[in-house]
């Protein structure tokens, strides 16, 4: 039997596969449920369009459709949050979420995966998320080029501190 609290939730969004790797080691790690951000209309990814989409995305203020999902987010007491950062912020399917999501007083923890600037993710971020409790972010930089089995152990030792701070209530 784990000492993780019950209600532990990891959402997140990926376009490739970075921040879904982390995203489901921290899961394992923490024995927390997952919530995938789908957008209805996927784009085929096409590397030279995608960071034109993205930018253009972010700049547009985009809420894309996201499929439906049948977990309720504000059950949870602690929910990690992970991004790819896009066009220096979080991608769009977050904004979407954020507007169908109203949570309170929650233990957030975010992190986000990037190939180089980080721009204003944590305090576009942490706009987002008044009235909770931030308790952890973490930044990865470009994972799946990187040595993944490192960042993916880094992954879940940050996890498991921050699930070890919310539950002592720091």
């Amino acid at each position: 039997m784990n000492d993780y609290p019950k209600r532990t939730l990891v959402v997140f969004y990926s376009y490739e596969d970075s921040t879904r790797t982390i995203a489901e080691s921290i899961a394992e790690a923490v024995g927390a449920d997952l919530l995938e951000l789908v957008p209805r209309d996927s784009n085929n990814p096409n590397r030279p369009m995608n960071y034109l989409w993205e930018d253009m995305s972010v700049q547009m203020d985009s809420e894309p459709d996201l499929e439906e999902y049948n977990i309720a987010p504000e059950d949870y007491d602690l929910i990690f949050l992970g991004t790819p950062i896009w066009a220096m912020t979080f991608a769009p399917p977050f904004k979407t979420f954020f507007s169908q999501v109203q949570f309170e007083g929650k233990n957030i923890a975010f992190f986000y995966t990037h190939e180089g600037l980080r721009g204003v993710t944590a305090e576009s971020l942490r706009k987002e998320l008044i009235g909770n409790n931030i308790v952890g972010h973490a930044d990865f930089y470009d994972p799946l080029n990187s040595d993944i089995e490192k960042i993916v152990e880094t992954a879940t030792s940050w996890a498991r501190e921050v699930v070890y701070l919310s539950r002592a209530g720091v």
